[in-house]
């Protein structure tokens, strides 16, 4: 008796490919919370987070994207929306980002992701909260205020940059 081996794939294997085809690149991840910032953040974030805890009883984190020193800020293809997320729904790559990011989350039934997007339509960041409401409906209420948060983070980093006159990427501390 013979075995006779099938593969998968109907492409065949290319030879040709070498490790200096491959392109790496490092990103790196800033996270800003209530109590940790970092310089290259603007400030407004991490206010906005600490206002968020003391009047709303909630943790949250900011996540932005460098590579080669750079805030990566990508224009939006869709028009921005929050989503939920965890094991079962959502996308898996934000519940597993929120899930290490946001504080004292343990209990969590899954993670709030909100894109923080400027006047120009380019992504900032992102805003991340743990969500413990049982219902669609409180869930809901506690994605919009994440929301609304994430709004007034734009609007002040907005604000800051007309008052500097400078359109930068990202507007450091004290600039």
């Amino acid at each position: 008796m013979t075995h006779r081996a099938t593969t998968v794939a109907e492409t065949p294997f290319d030879y040709e490919y070498t490790l200096a085809a491959v392109e790496v690149r490092v990103s790196e991840l800033i996270v800003v919370t209530a109590e940790q910032d970092d310089p290259l953040i603007d400030e407004a974030v991490r206010m906005v987070l600490r206002i968020l805890r003391q009047q709303h009883n909630t943790e949250a984190a900011f996540v932005s994207e460098f590579i080669d020193g750079k805030q990566v800020q990508r224009a939006l293809s869709s028009p921005w929306r929050g989503g939920f997320h965890n094991e079962q729904e959502g996308d898996l790559l934000e519940f597993v980002v929120g899930r290490q990011v946001v504080p004292e989350s343990a209990a969590a039934k899954g993670y709030f992701s909100v894109p923080v997007v400027l006047s120009d339509g380019r992504l900032y960041g992102t805003l991340y909260s743990a969500c413990f409401a049982q219902s669609e409906d409180l869930r809901q209420h506690a994605l919009k205020r994440l929301e609304m948060t994430a709004q007034l983070a734009a609007r002040l980093i907005n604000a800051r940059r007309n008052q500097l006159g400078t359109g930068a990427a990202s507007t450091p501390h004290g600039a």
